[in-house]
């Protein structure tokens, strides 16, 4: 199975919900190109920005002097929400002729600056990375986070310099105020594609000795946060299999956006683990089948998992299926180990938002039906970005069968006027309410003189229903012709 990160993870969504700092996304995207003479300068432009941040301190801090002292305690000081710390250069690869260092740990604004020095004294042309997409194994006092992340390549021979950020604001949110370590997962790749993955080791500062790890609870400090609005709250151990259990559970608000349930994840084992997430369903009506994310949780390590309910399904669908006042959340959660693609069997987990008894909404008109599956449509809206007009539809399947639902894409006519359109299959188990959405172009239906939604009086496809185990039938050509009269 493919290893699949979600593009907004835990970290990500505290950071968009701060509104502050760097995302990782950023920073991946800066550092991509990188060769080792372009990340020699960069390094030497952090350390004139971080420069000019302390010179412009300087000049406008005057009346906060006082302040600024009360926050000073055994000789470091506090910038930024941050007790700063120091490290001793420490070396974290020295294998093949590949050795990274860590040379620097200093503090601006607005993050904290790991500075990294690259050498490669192989006979191959590499490229070092870390925090990024695939394989994210960042951790700070033993959370893991996404920020870190670096990509450069490092000529044969050649040596190069790194400073990886850790945005204050992403680690604030979490509780974090000090770093006593950090661990980089780091790896390369040569000019063979050959990959290798290197072992963590941890970067200790000059407070690891006496910080408390134990002080340190992601989800009571998200609770605390004035950003966002806590609907929902539990700390009920909800899952709890090989070592790593989901032992706080929060759903929040920020703004006008969709609500995003959080899960703190603790890792208690001694081997790193990917914790997936799959089959989401929103008040009974299953929105998504496939893997949402999957994260990894390094051992002894504990990690936040989002469940972005807005990015899981669009939110121009949510009134059409009455979601906007939420009951519950389903998924079904499973570990994956990395090396040897064991994967645990896969927990149906609810989260109880209200203690409401949750009936799916199965209004509508009814556009087809037989042995005992039902299709019903839900309305029309604006499609992803504004793009096209989105048919959204159920499937209600009280079969006492699992059952596979399909759409001919080519037989797609509106206003008696054929246009193209792609639409996924479904398998749909029984007794599951399933969201079934397609979209139709924009520029096919202005080509037929429909700008509106309004203007769209019809809509015909064909259908095909059959066990989901039935192969043969899956590929014949028989399809069932159904007609959608929307009432505007």
């Amino acid at each position: 199975m493919k290893k699949v990160i979600a593009f907004v993870t835990s970290l990500m969504i505290v950071m968009a919900l701060s509104a502050c700092g760097p995302t990782t996304s950023e920073t991946a995207n800066n550092d991509s190109d990188k060769t080792s003479d372009e990340s020699m300068v960069a390094n030497s432009s952090d350390e004139e920005e971080e420069a000019e941040d302390e010179t412009a301190d300087e000049e406008n801090n005057d009346e906060k002097v006082s302040e600024s002292k009360k926050k000073k305690t055994d000789n470091t000081s506090v910038k930024s929400g941050f007790k700063e710390s120091t490290i001793e250069e420490t070396v974290l690869i020295d294998q093949d002729g590949i050795k990274v260092t860590a040379t620097d740990l200093s503090f601006s604004k607005y993050s904290a600056k790991l500075s990294l020095e690259l050498e490669n004294n192989s006979d191959k042309n590499v490229k070092l990375m870390a925090g990024t997409w695939g394989y994210s194994c960042n951790s700070i006092n033993g959370i893991m986070i996404e920020d870190g992340g670096f990509n450069c390549s490092v000529t044969s021979g050649k040596k190069a310099k790194e400073t990886i950020t850790f945005s204050c604001d992403e680690l604030n949110m979490l509780g974090i105020y000090e770093i006593a370590d950090i661990e980089l997962g780091i790896y390369s790749t040569d000019d063979d594609d050959n990959y290798t993955y290197y072992p963590i080791i941890p970067i200790k500062t000059s407070i690891s000795d006496e910080f408390d790890y134990n002080k340190l609870c992601p989800s009571e400090a998200i609770k605390t946060n004035s950003e966002v609005d806590v609907l929902y709250s539990s700390d009920e151990v909800i899952y709890n299999v090989d070592d790593v259990e989901i032992n706080s559970e929060l759903l929040i608000k920020s703004d006008n956006s969709k609500p995003v349930l959080l899960l703190e994840v603790k890792n208690e084992s001694d081997y790193s683990t990917e914790a997936c997430i799959s089959n989401i369903s929103i008040n009974g009506i299953k929105v998504s089948d496939s893997l949402w994310s999957g994260t990894t949780i390094n051992a002894h390590k504990t990690a936040v998992l989002d469940i972005e309910l807005g990015s899981v399904f669009e939110e121009e669908y949510w009134d059409a299926y009455n979601m906007n006042e939420l009951k519950n959340i389903q998924f079904s959660f499973y570990l994956e180990d990395r090396e040897s693609d064991h994967e645990t069997n896969p927990v149906e987990i609810v989260i109880p938002i209200s203690s409401d008894k949750i009936e799916p909404d199965t209004t509508g008109d009814v556009i087809y039906e037989k042995q005992g599956l039902r299709i019903i449509f839900k309305g029309l809206g604006m499609g992803k970005y504004g793009l096209g007009k989105s048919v959204m539809l159920l499937i209600e399947n009280k079969s006492g069968k699992n059952m596979y639902v399909n759409a001919d894409g080519d037989s797609v006519s509106v206003n008696g006027n054929m246009m193209s359109s792609f639409i996924w299959y479904k398998n749909v188990d029984d007794n599951e309410n399933k969201a079934w959405t397609f979209d139709l172009s924009d520029s096919d239906l202005k080509d037929i003189d429909i700008s509106q939604i309004s203007d769209i009086n019809e809509i015909e496809f064909g259908v095909k229903v059959v066990e989901e185990d039935d192969w043969s039938s899956k590929w014949d050509e028989n399809y069932d012709t159904v007609t959608i009269k929307p009432s505007h």
